[in-house]
């Protein structure tokens, strides 16, 4: 080949290499709206939100004081102080109040930026990427580093979880791996929500338009000029909500309730974020992805290992307990008592407080310890399907809650509210077997058959044991629950089956959950997510998980019914902590909440662990 052959040549690699290049991003940039998001049923149209509306000065100024109200009021009480003379201190601290030092120095600077910059509405995370287009971050390494706000904000699960305007979710689009995050659903952000003092919940709506479904928002100027660090009240917007079914996180982070509310902490004392991405901590139940999976959250983290040292009778016994017991164990007492345990969507009710909608039954709602609340070993892992993972240190094979504590409800008490709850809805339904409903309910391996129990102890310890005998195990509480759900049964094994979403709206207004799901299925996005893309992504850990030998995401999704989970789930609780713990007793009795023989300890051993002479010299 002569030199002027070889570059030629050379010039036709560069521009082949070039052209993959420019035609890879164009296949993101145009070809994959111009194809992907009509193939998934995807709309996009500008966000149109009625309470973004700009202000006049003056409008603006009124607004300035009643958000300031309070804090100058506040402040000139500080100064002029009762005196006996109502009229002149009146007077005085009006002159104190209109001090241009006090009003610059309020609460919310942002009223002071917005008029300096001569801001008159806000438009959404636009209006805030003007001046926060970058933001310094810790790098977790102990150092800092510049980033773009908008790639961090999208890089995190609070924007995931939320839909953008069609009520398509930006984490599929990331999961499918074909597309960045769309410019409209980068509009739509709700920055407000997490940052703003005053925002209106009531705001925060679905709203209907000839595009389709989109979640509404407070764009209002009053609730854009008090923001600031998320305080508690953003993080309870959503993990907390009011009037909520029932409480998010078990117990209700507030004085009453939690120790560390009650000094006054906010939430990223303890989940100290990276930028906008929020640590969970290391140890969780399901395979939900963390942003910061290794950066830890715990009790040790401020406390230390060794946190009792007041006690000076007892605390080489308690912090003895610090490499047996997680901290919660003892530090919540109980749940909140409206813990929904049990709860059936194949059974739907009408709910006349509601506007007659139709809603799930919750069959038995519990905090108490042995009924809501259970104890079991954890390593800081858990299955697919929230059950937490761990093993008795003695590794013997003893303790399996997958065969034990998480198939059987056996208390009375549980089991009452169960055949009450059948009695009722034979009313509705009269096609009920009640007996059936409570064993199902309480039992949901009731119908397996010797094989198949045996199949799934086998699979357990070859599979699952592994995974429970990894690192180190606590006896950690966990809040129990279980449902009865829309299954695909084409596609299902010794731990479950694929799990099928509803249509939320045909639910409400039909109370038909298979129709319901029949109609969501019809959903391009849908289908997608339950076809190829999970099968190319999630294939082996759902196999290993679901206890299935095989699986393909391509077959038709004919075999529909409702079943309850095959063993009750265990959500984390971390919060509602006491500062007085329980006592030995409660623990070390004939009938204390700790069950040591469940827990693995061999007879002897449980045993002696519930009458320890050593009790005696404890006070």
């Amino acid at each position: 080949m002569n030199i002027g052959n070889m570059i030629k040549t050379k010039k036709q690699t560069i521009l082949l290499i070039t052209l993959i290049i420019l035609l890879a991003w164009g296949g993101k940039a145009w070809l994959v709206p111009l194809f992907f998001e009509p193939s998934i049923g995807a709309k996009n149209a500008p966000p149109a939100i009625e309470n973004s509306q700009s202000l006049t000065d003056r409008e603006i100024q009124d607004l300035a004081d009643e958000l300031t109200l309070t804090y100058r009021q506040n402040r000139a009480k500080a100064v002029i102080p009762d005196e006996g003379n109502a009229d002149m201190e009146r007077l005085r601290r009006e002159r104190v109040m209109a001090l241009k030092s006090v009003h610059e120095k309020n609460p919310y600077p942002h009223i002071g930026y917005f008029q300096r910059a001569g801001i008159q509405g806000y438009e959404g995370s636009a209006t805030c990427l003007k001046c926060h287009a970058t933001l310094h971050t810790a790098t977790g390494k102990g150092g800092f580093s510049q980033i773009n706000t908008l790639e961090d904000v999208v890089d995190t699960a609070h924007f995931r979880s939320q839909k953008n305007d069609r009520g398509l979710s930006p984490w599929t689009l990331s999961v499918l791996a074909v597309e960045d995050v769309s410019s409209r659903a980068k509009e739509e952000i709700d920055c407000l929500i997490c940052h703003a003092d005053v925002y209106d919940m009531k705001q925060r709506v679905v709203i209907t338009d000839d595009q389709g479904h989109r979640w509404n928002q407070d764009r209002s100027l009053r609730s854009a000029m008090t923001v600031g660090a998320p305080k508690v009240d953003n993080c309870l917007n959503c993990h907390q909500p009011q009037g909520y079914e029932e409480t998010q996180r078990a117990i209700p982070f507030r004085p009453t309730t939690d120790v560390h509310a009650r000094v006054g902490m906010d939430c990223l004392d303890c989940h100290l974020p990276q930028g906008h991405k929020i640590p969970h901590g290391v140890h969780r139940v399901d395979l939900a992805a963390h942003e910061l999976p290794e950066k830890r959250v715990s009790c040790e983290g401020c406390h230390t290992q060794t946190p009792h040292v007041r006690d000076v009778n007892n605390r080489a016994i308690l912090n003895g307990h610090v490499a047996r017991l997680a901290c919660e164990t003892c530090h919540i007492r109980e749940l909140a008592p409206d813990s929904v345990v049990l709860r059936d969507w194949g059974y739907p009710v009408r709910d006349k407080q509601k506007g007659g909608i139709h809603t799930p039954v919750d069959v038995f709602e519990s905090g108490k310890p042995g009924q809501g609340m259970i104890y079991l070993w954890f390593n800081g892992t858990g299955t697919l399907l929230a059950n937490a993972l761990g093993d008795h240190p003695s590794g013997d094979g003893r303790y399996n809650p997958l065969m034990k504590q998480l198939v059987h409800l056996d208390d009375p008490e549980v089991l009452a509210a169960i055949r009450s709850t059948a009695e009722r809805l034979k009313t509705i339904y009269p096609d009920i077997d009640v007996d059936r409903y409570v064993r199902e309910a309480a039992n949901p391996l009731d119908h397996f058959t010797p094989e198949q129990m045996k199949k799934r102890e086998l699979w357990i310890e070859e599979n699952i044991r592994p995974l429970m005998q990894q690192g180190i195990s606590r006896i950690t509480p966990f809040q129990l629950f279980n449902a009865r759900m829309v299954e695909d049964m084409s596609h299902q094994g010794l731990f479950g089956a694929m799990i099928l979403p509803f249509d939320i709206a045909s639910y409400h207004k039909t109370g038909d959950p298979i129709q319901s799901v029949k109609i969501a299925l019809k959903n391009p996005m849908v289908r997608r997510m339950v076809e190829t893309p999970l099968q190319a992504t999630m294939k082996e850990t759902f196999m290993t998980h679901l206890g299935m030998e095989s699986w393909s995401a391509e077959d038709e999704l004919k075999n529909i019914e409702t079943h309850w989970m095959r063993q009750m789930a265990t959500l984390m609780v971390n919060h509602g902590i006491q500062r007085d713990g329980r006592t030995c007793r409660e623990c070390h009795a004939e009938q204390g909440i700790l069950d040591f023989d469940q827990l693995g300890y061999t007879s002897e051993h449980a045993e002696e662990l519930r009458h320890l002479p050593e009790l005696k010299n404890v006070k």
